[in-house]
């Protein structure tokens, strides 16, 4: 054997995987309260490999999501709140002098977490804007020339306001197709809200929490989820619902669809399955393609337009 060749790590059992998601998912919702299509969302879009956009109230728990997520695969999570005048350097850190060693030393930004939460992105200027996508389509960082790379795996969740209200920076189509998911946040219920108010008016399932796995667990997941097996025919149902989206407009790009076919491998996994069935593929369609369909269209409103073009497609037998 050569000692220069790293040796191939042999594939992670897929029962285990089912275990390891499948524990993801009910401790996540265990302390998320009321939020379940939220949490499968994020779930899906970690599996897949992506980011996720958020729309919705605030104070429903987004920044208790990314911290929740973060722990249960030992990870680190880090929040950036949104304002205009926020510059690219409090966002990818910046080289500051030392004088004890006398010399420049790089001082990371909050990007460099396993889970990063962005609040109200949208309010941010487009400059500063476009200082995270080199984070989220690289997984690194770039300054003064010299390139660092990001915590691995790396995920973004970031929420915009709706796009009439005042003083917000409308994500062109180039940054909303960075994201690979979008969902809408929906306010607690009253069942939810009394859960939580029973709780001491806070969240003490995070204080007990016990991690799922290591991050390595998860970097397993995210490998062997993109190798689940996709029939030919599933790949002609996913073009062919694509190719509708897009003759009703919604500028979809290659980078979607193969964003769609990783999704689709997610749900498949997250529902403790080796194999992806049309089911799949019209679960996840809406949320990768819904905030795509346009600017200054809603997620919810690019969702329903979804949902209607894929039930027109006919779905393959097997």
């Amino acid at each position: 054997m050569n000692p220069d060749v790293p040796p191939i790590a042999p594939p992670t059992p897929l029962p285990y995987l089912h275990e390891f998601v499948g524990a993801l998912r009910q401790r996540l919702q265990s302390v998320v309260i009321d939020q379940h299509e939220l949490t499968d969302a994020v779930l899906i879009a970690v599996l897949g490999g992506g980011h996720v956009l958020v729309e919705g109230p605030p104070g429903t728990g987004k920044t208790l999501l990314a911290r929740t997520l973060a722990k249960l695969f030992g990870g680190t999570s880090r929040r950036i709140q949104g304002t205009p005048d926020l510059l690219p350097a409090e966002v990818t850190g910046s080289y500051m002098w030392h004088r004890s060693t006398e010399d420049w030393h790089f001082q990371e930004g909050p990007v460099f977490a396993n889970v990063l939460v962005v609040d109200e992105m949208n309010r941010i200027s487009p400059r500063t804007q476009s200082a995270l996508l080199e984070s989220m389509a690289e997984r690194q960082v770039t300054v003064d020339g010299k390139t660092s790379p990001l915590p691995h795996p790396f995920v973004a969740i970031a929420t915009q306001n709706p796009p009439d209200d005042p003083g917000v920076f409308p994500l062109l189509p180039p940054q909303l197709d960075r994201f690979l998911v979008g969902v809408e946040m929906e306010r607690i219920s009253m069942v939810g809200e009394r859960s939580i108010l029973e709780g001491s008016g806070g969240f003490p399932g995070l204080s007990v929490l016990q991690p799922a796995g290591a991050p390595s667990d998860l970097s397993s997941a995210i490998e062997s989820c993109q190798k689940l097996e996709v029939a030919p025919q599933l790949l002609d149902f996913l073009q062919a619902v694509t190719e509708a989206v897009r003759l009703q407009g919604a500028p979809l790009s290659t980078r979607s669809l193969q964003g769609a076919l990783r999704c689709s491998q997610a749900h498949a996994l997250l529902n403790g399955r080796d194999f992806v069935t049309p089911d799949d593929v019209l679960h996840v369609a809406p949320m990768v393609y819904g905030h795509r369909c346009g600017s200054g269209t809603s997620i919810a409103e690019g969702r329903a337009l979804v949902e209607r073009t894929a039930q027109s497609i006919a779905v393959p037998r097997s």
